[in-house]
């Protein structure tokens, strides 16, 4: 009789199992989103389980990359943010040999949003090879789960005011006047301290500000060559009034100044090929420490745009 009923409890745990395990099968297979970007002989596909959720809701986000089989895949290092939201999850799953000979590399990661509204789901980029693969960013809808007439104004019947007796109309008037005079106090501090304050120093030119950027470089060869490459992005924008902020190599390269596009060009790849491998090519570092030097220096009365 006992081993009866075990048996039949068994049987219900891996019954229950397999459903779910078909289930998330069937979730994960069936995205609400998919798209697929191809670089040189690299494909990427980006799929979204769904782009319309509560505040309350989750998305799984799933990453596929089918690369040549004697190529080097480096996935971008998400830690605790995509976007604005919040990673609670995430995997890899083992590589995979497919018919055509690729290998299939997945990454998984499952996502929350922070807040209700319109959320961009900022593009993503993945380095296969010397190719550099970026997404397109995906538009998510996150629906309150407030009521609709929360900060509705509701009028309610207002009671008569009450009399105050003499003493309180005393300490009424005695509590103003030490509010007042806190007041009064306050407002001189804030004069004298106006007073007291020195001018700001005027903003430094861009090399001066370079230039004292790489005095103080860091020890790491990795850590120093991703100073390095934000350094050049900082000094750039501000000489030539460059809008490189957020923008991928791809989308910076085309800005460049054309006197320089091809000197930066091969600087910038090895950059970030550096910091999407976080392995410096011997010599690099001292290398590159002097390129953005004399950089700065052979441009430094070039006239700012």
């Amino acid at each position: 009789m006992i081993r009866s009923i075990l048996f039949s409890a068994a049987m219900l745990l891996v019954l229950t199992g397999c459903n779910d395990q078909q289930q998330h099968q069937q979730a994960r297979s069936e995205p609400v989103y998919s798209k697929q970007f191809r670089q040189e002989a690299a494909t990427v596909i980006i799929s979204a389980s769904s782009t319309n959720i509560p505040a309350s809701g989750k998305i799984l986000l799933i990453l596929d990359v089918h690369a040549p089989a004697d190529s080097t895949v480096t996935f971008p290092a998400l830690d605790e943010q995509i976007g604005t939201f919040t990673i609670i999850d995430g995997y890899s799953e083992p590589v995979q040999l497919l018919e055509n000979g690729k290998l299939l590399y997945r990454r998984a990661w499952t996502i929350a949003p922070s807040q209700p509204g319109t959320t961009i789901l900022e593009p993503i980029e993945i380095l296969v090879g010397s190719a550099t693969v970026t997404t397109e960013p995906i538009t998510v809808e996150v629906t309150s789960t407030l009521p609709p007439d929360l900060e509705a104004l509701t009028i309610r019947d207002i009671a008569p005011p009450i009399e105050r007796l003499p003493q309180q109309e005393t300490k009424r008037r005695m509590l103003l006047l030490i509010s007042l005079l806190a007041v009064l106090a306050a407002g001189a501090v804030l004069i004298r301290n106006a007073l007291r304050r020195k001018p700001e120093p005027p903003p430094l030119p861009p090399h001066e500000a370079a230039l004292l950027a790489l005095e103080h470089l860091p020890a790491d060869p990795t850590d120093r060559i991703h100073a390095l490459s934000a350094i050049l992005n900082s000094y750039l924008e501000q000489r030539y009034n460059l809008p490189l902020a957020g923008k991928t190599l791809d989308e910076t390269l085309p800005l460049l100044p054309e006197a320089y596009r091809d000197e930066l060009t091969e600087f910038l790849t090895t950059c970030q090929q550096v910091r999407f491998s976080n392995k410096v090519p011997e010599g690099f570092a001292e290398q590159a420490c002097k390129t953005v030097t004399d950089f700065v220096e052979k441009t430094r009365e070039d006239k700012c745009a």
